[in-house]
C-alpha cells in the first residue's frame, strides 16, 4: 500500500473516521466475515477497520458521478481492502 493511501482517513462501518494506520476490511454488507460473525467487526481491536457501505454506493463527488462499487474496487486494489477469508 502506498504511503499516501496509509495517510488517508477512512470512514468505518459505524460512520466514524479512522485516521490511524489500519488494515481495511470490505464493508459488512455482502462480506463473508459478516455472514459468519455478524455485523459487528470482530477484528477492530487489532486495527482491522471495516469500511462503510458508502464506498460501495454510487454518488456525486466534486461534480463527477462515481458508479456503484468504483470506490470500493479502488480501495480493494490500492489499499488492499480484504474480506476475512483472504486474511
Amino acid at each position: 500500500m502506498s504511503s499516501v493511501l496509509k495517510s488517508i482517513p477512512v470512514i468505518d462501518g459505524t460512520g466514524c473516521v479512522r485516521v490511524q494506520g489500519t488494515e481495511i476490511l470490505v464493508p459488512a454488507q455482502g462480506s463473508q466475515w459478516a455472514k459468519l460473525l455478524g455485523a459487528v467487526n470482530p477484528l477492530l481491536e487489532v486495527n482491522y477497520v471495516d469500511i462503510g457501505d458508502a464506498y460501495a454506493a454510487s454518488g456525486e463527488f466534486a461534480g463527477e458521478h462515481t458508479p456503484v462499487r468504483v470506490l470500493l474496487n479502488f480501495l480493494t486494489v490500492n489499499a488492499q481492502a480484504q474480506d476475512l477469508p483472504e486474511i
